[in-house]
Formats: C-alpha cells, structure tokens, sequence
C-alpha cells in the first residue's frame, strides 16, 4: 500500500511540475529556467540527448544558470563524455 501511495504522490508531483512548465512557456517560451526544468523531466525519463541540446541552447543564452550548466555536467558524466564535461566544469568555474 505505502508504494503505491508514493508512486501516486510521484506522479502527481511530475503532473503539478509539468503543468508549471506549460504555465512558464505559455507566457515566456524562452525562459531560460523553465526550459531547464523540461530538460529534467526529459533527463528523468531517459531522454538525455534532448535535454542536453535543450541545456546547450538554454547556457548558450544564459550562462550563469547553474542548475542548467550543472544538470548538463551530469549529464555528460553519465555518458562518459568527459571533453564536454570538463569544458562544463571549467565554464561553471568561471562563473564563480
């Protein structure tokens, strides 16, 4: 029953956050924060190479979003792509 009730609770959670993101792209559809969280819920569901292009265009814009830069580090870490991962690492040191 408690696993049940946590896969309810996580998919009802996934649903609020997908109806945010729909909320944000309605009234910014470039809005560099809310592709970000897409490209999350694309990396949750094993869409890696979408959410990587969508997070290279987002830092492309907006370079000082963290959370982009690093969901894309972690990204290229689980894919063993360590050239982009280091010129991420280095980019993230930069904006410090």
């Amino acid at each position: 029953m408690k696993a049940r009730d946590d896969s309810d609770g996580l998919a009802s959670a996934l649903g609020l956050v997908q109806d945010q993101i729909k909320e944000i792209k309605s009234r910014d559809p470039e809005n560099a924060e809310g592709l970000a969280l897409e490209a999350t819920l694309w990396v949750n569901d094993g869409e890696t190479d979408k959410a990587a292009a969508q997070l290279e265009k987002v830092i492309a814009r907006q370079p000082e979003l963290q959370s982009a830069a690093l969901l894309l580090a972690g990204i290229y870490e689980n894919e063993d792509r360590i050239v982009e991962l280091e010129k991420e690492l280095a980019k993230l040191k930069s904006c410090k």
